[in-house]
């Protein structure tokens, strides 16, 4: 079974420019500073075009630091603290950047949907891989969406926005990336 992800890498580039279009339309005066490609599980065939406004970032920054502050008060506490000191002190991992796609101003502003990418997971052809090597699908996923992001950026997609000089452009796939 041989899948032609070229087509998934036109469909999502395709959309993802006429979203930045209609963003810079719609959001004009909005000051961005992320833009993700977020797709919680390939075989639903869904990938989420979401984008942060500098504002919600800052906000959602210091929401995980007082969460991460609170924890550690609570947590470093007691004769046994040393036993976890290294995971309390360290989770959640702070950042001055939200990447969690789920809470950009944004989020899901568009989507694109991949209803062969469905067909391939349910496929009894599909293709398995050793224990130890990448699913098929989220791989394949994974490059489309990174292929994707590298020719946005190579073609200066992003210029119709108004955006922050450490602009950050990603994916994730099932939370992760």
């Amino acid at each position: 079974m041989e899948h032609d992800w070229s087509k998934s890498d036109e469909s999502l580039h395709e959309a993802a420019c006429a979203a930045i279009q209609a963003f810079a339309k719609e959001h004009g005066d909005t000051e961005v500073c992320s833009f993700f490609f977020d797709c919680d599980d390939p075989q639903y065939g869904l990938v989420h075009i979401s984008l942060d406004s500098m504002e919600n970032n800052i906000r959602s920054a210091k929401q995980l630091e007082q969460y991460a502050i609170k924890g550690r008060e609570r947590n470093i506490k007691g004769m046994t603290r040393w036993q976890s000191a290294k995971y309390h002190l360290t989770t959640p991992v702070l950042s001055p950047f939200n990447t969690n796609g789920g809470d950009f101003e944004f989020g899901c502003y568009r989507t694109v949907e991949f209803p062969a990418w469905r067909d391939l997971a349910e496929s009894r052809e599909y293709p398995h891989g050793a224990e130890h090597e990448d699913d098929y699908l989220a791989s394949n996923a994974r490059l489309v969406m990174w292929r994707v992001a590298e020719r946005l950026v190579s073609e200066d997609a992003f210029a119709p926005l108004i955006h922050v000089s450490r602009f950050l452009v990603g994916y994730s796939v099932q939370d992760e990336e």
